[in-house]
């Protein structure tokens, strides 16, 4: 829905500062079949995540103070750093133009989830109850799998040996 170059900042609670986390396309997504909206940003040349989490429909975009070019919002849940994790976060971008343009496509997609939420509850009239895991829950690791200490990448509990680099 949305894709240009920015700077992503997050903040440091501790330190009360705001620290980088990279540079790339950030990019707002929806998924045509859930309807799920996210953020998703990766580091140029390297495509690290940098910022991976669902738009809710009561997160608050806010200008950065004393810039227009700047956004800021939180998060309860950003899967960046292959854990989850609260976060505040701050978009800059190259000029005020591209920085309306995002905040105008992340209230688009906040008013999509809006609609979205009103439909749902006449669509179920037997009373059911929609059940909603936890995103930990849902990404957590399968019992018994290990992770590759050289390639990171998650093997089943009946393999030996890493399934892309072999050791």
């Amino acid at each position: 829905m949305f894709s240009h170059r920015a700077k992503l900042y997050r903040f440091v609670a501790e330190d009360k500062q705001w620290k980088e986390r990279g540079i790339g396309d950030i990019k707002l997504l929806r998924n045509n079949q859930t309807g799920k909206m996210r953020v998703l940003m990766r580091r140029a040349q390297v495509l690290k995540l940098c910022a991976n989490h669902q738009i809710t429909s009561d997160m608050k975009l806010q200008p950065n103070a004393g810039s227009e070019k700047s956004w800021v919002w939180s998060t309860l849940a950003d899967f960046s750093e292959q854990e989850c994790k609260a976060e505040r976060l701050a978009v800059r971008f190259k000029s005020d133009v591209i920085a309306k343009q995002f905040k105008e496509k992340f209230e688009e997609c906040q008013e999509m989830l809006k609609n979205q939420t009103s439909v749902k509850p006449n669509q179920d009239k037997q009373g059911h109850k929609e059940v909603k895991e936890d995103l930990l829950t849902k990404f957590k690791a399968a019992e018994g799998s290990w992770e590759c200490d050289i390639c990171m990448v998650r093997n089943d509990s009946d393999t030996v040996e890493c399934a892309a680099c072999g050791v």
